[in-house]
């Protein structure tokens, strides 16, 4: 990637891109209803939970658009993982089960 930070602001409900030579973040422009954990593929996308919505976002990188990935019968999903060939792996932690997607 290009060695930026992405951090969760809870609180807040919303993402946050730390550039390396940044000494300021900058808010990424999507609509979360409640972010909780992230992971970044080789690509740059950035993967987040929204354990408000039940579901899994994919950001993608440099633009504003979101999608929702197919993992269907969510219930609390908690940390999401993307390994080295892009599949993408959910803690679906209401259901007490790990789901992969693969990359699409």
């Amino acid at each position: 990637g290009d060695g930026a930070v992405i951090v969760i602001d809870r609180q807040n409900e919303r993402v946050l891109k730390l550039p390396q030579t940044a000494t300021e973040a900058t808010v990424l422009p999507y609509v979360i209803g409640r972010p909780d954990y992230v992971a970044v593929d080789t690509e740059g996308n950035v993967y987040v939970t929204d354990t408000r919505g039940n579901r899994v976002l994919q950001l993608i990188k440099e633009s504003s658009s979101v999608i929702t990935l197919p993992f269907n019968g969510l219930n609390d999903p908690h940390d999401v993982a993307v390994d080295a060939a892009g599949n993408v792996y959910v803690a679906d932690a209401g259901n007490n089960r790990v789901l992969k997607l693969p990359r699409r």
